[in-house]
């Protein structure tokens, strides 16, 4: 493996080839708008991004914290987000508000975006970062479907934790397993994965155990659509869901994997060491 890191190239579902990136360490976060605009963070400042063509890096920030997350609503306007946030306007990057260690960061539109760290909820309104409440102590997953109705999990000393934001607070559940990553593909359609290979889906009224094709622990889930589902965990594991059941998506790949995102016939995921993988499955 290079030591400027990996990334191999998922064709058609059927293979995985291998490509050189300047990615350095453990890739945590993975944004995109197109095929053509794909943003990597990586552990202690790093950002990569995808033009179509190679891969060029963000140089300059720091976000003074290992772990770190991306997102945007465009190319013009992305986020990176530490201990302090980093915004990109399309020409350059300016430093923002100090919000601790973000671990993720998920939004609806360039004035509702969430991040969150350790245990704490961080808001943009679009003119400036404000506190919105707390979960547990390490908020490891967040999704927002509008600004009334937000997904979040956690950790605290009762054990894991489930949050949900109704506009104007976050209310905590208490799920049965511990789970990491948080995806919906509405409102009544949220996926979770957690340790040992939990899946748990919220149908709109109970979160419901869905079968797993795995025991390994999973890390993030991102979708495409109702039927088109991605989660990624340790080992290298990867599923799929196709509407009906999840399967294991073999990758030859043996590292943790922290962060997908699919989008179009992309998806890309990410982990470590400087692994980042790209399939081209039809959407």
């Amino acid at each position: 493996m290079d030591s400027l890191g990996v990334i191999s190239r998922w064709q058609g579902g059927t293979a995985w080839t291998y490509l050189t990136t300047q990615a350095g360490g453990k890739i945590v976060s993975v944004w995109s708008s197109g095929a053509s605009d794909v943003w990597a963070a990586v552990q202690f400042g790093w950002l990569v991004r995808w033009n179509g063509t190679a891969w060029t890096r963000a140089y300059g920030l720091n976000t003074g914290s290992g772990d770190q997350a991306v997102w945007g609503t465009g190319p013009n306007d992305v986020w990176l987000a530490g201990a302090k946030a980093w915004h990109w306007d399309g020409a350059t990057w300016t430093e923002g508000a100090a919000l601790g260690p973000v671990k993720v960061m998920h939004g609806t539109a360039s004035n509702d975006i969430w991040a969150g760290n350790a245990g704490r909820f961080w808001h943009w309104d679009g003119a400036a970062w404000s506190e919105r409440g707390a979960l547990g102590s390490a908020i490891t997953g967040i999704f927002a479907f509008s600004t009334s109705d937000a997904w979040a999990v956690s950790s605290g000393a009762t054990g894991p934790l489930v949050g949900r934001w109704d506009g104007s607070q976050w209310t905590p559940s208490t799920p049965d397993v511990k789970l990491y990553g948080v995806w919906g593909a509405a409102p009544n359609d949220v996926w979770f994965v957690g340790t040992n290979g939990a899946i748990r889906r919220w149908n709109g009224t109970e979160l419901q155990t869905v079968a797993s094709p795995t025991t390994t622990t999973l890390l993030a889930v991102h979708g495409r659509g109702a039927n088109d589902v991605f989660a990624v965990g340790a080992a290298g594991t990867v599923l799929h869901w196709n509407g009906t059941e999840w399967s294991v998506v073999e990758t030859g790949c043996g590292v943790s994997l922290d962060a997908v995102f699919a989008l179009g016939s992309d998806v890309w995921i990410g982990g470590s060491p400087s692994t980042l993988m790209h399939g081209t499955a039809a959407p």
